[in-house]
């Protein structure tokens, strides 16, 4: 009983430290507004590249030199434009035909080939500006905050439990919100953050409507082809009217 009692003060005393040292504050990029971040960008990074891992063994990548430095060449042109240019950023075409593109914490962009084909270079581009805006936002690590909960501060108390089981753990939620998406809101400040990064990196930010009209098209004769890019959560008809809203207001101050 003692022990037990030793080892709850223990617990206590380590997310009481936490709660004081281990939560920084950041500013939302697209609010301006300040949140609150138990996870460090370290620790992004990290779970970012056990997740990069676990994408390598469950998918095929395109190989072809000539595509993987192109996109890498754009990929780092846009992220060197956003809130976070100073991440690892890493850059992959996924062998898929499935319409999808994905990011994973602390600077990791997936884009499936079906994707890659059916843009032209500043759809692509704004393709990517949303996955890096998804990144520069934090959103995975916001949800992997919530899903973790009081499981993440146990987590990094490693002297108190099995290491590889919390890394396991911890990865396994963050794939999970990889594959499930993100929120409504979510999406829509990453259309907000692909306008602002496409047009700071030189690339034509209109393309952003362009492309998600094509996926619209595409959803109504093969909604199977799409992928995440596309949740449903909001339509793509609400993602194109608060774009071009967006684009309107973001052009304007950007006139002389």
């Amino acid at each position: 009983m003692v022990a037990m009692r030793s080892f709850f003060l223990r617990i206590l005393s380590l997310g009481i430290f936490f709660g004081i040292t281990g939560c920084v504050t950041v500013q939302n990029p697209v609010t301006g507004r300040p949140e609150s971040i138990m996870i460090t960008a370290r620790e992004e990074v990290s779970i970012g590249r056990a997740v990069a891992k676990e994408v390598a063994r469950q998918m095929k990548f395109v190989r072809n030199p000539q595509w993987k430095k192109h996109i890498e060449a754009m990929g780092h042109k846009i992220a060197g434009a956003s809130d976070r240019p100073n991440l690892p950023y890493h850059f992959h075409i996924v062998a898929d035909k499935e319409l999808n593109a994905f990011s994973l914490p602390g600077g990791g962009v997936y884009v499936n080939m079906g994707l890659v084909e059916l843009t032209d270079e500043d759809e692509l581009a704004c393709v990517l500006a949303h996955e890096i805006g998804h990144i520069a936002a934090r959103h995975s690590v916001k949800h992997m905050q919530t899903a973790m909960g009081y499981q993440w501060v146990l987590g990094l108390a490693s002297a108190f439990g099995d290491v590889n089981a919390n890394t396991r753990q911890i990865t396994s939620v963050a794939f999970d919100i990889v594959q499930r998406g993100y929120s409504r809101q979510d999406e829509l400040e990453a259309d907000i953050l692909a306008i602002r990064y496409a047009y700071w990196a030189g690339y034509d930010p209109e393309a952003l409507l362009t492309i998600l009209e094509k996926m619209e098209r595409e959803m109504g004769g093969n909604p199977d082809a799409l992928g995440t890019f596309l949740s449903t959560h909001p339509a793509i008809s609400d993602r194109i009217t608060h774009a071009e809203q967006e684009m309107d207001y973001f052009l304007q101050e950007q006139s002389p």
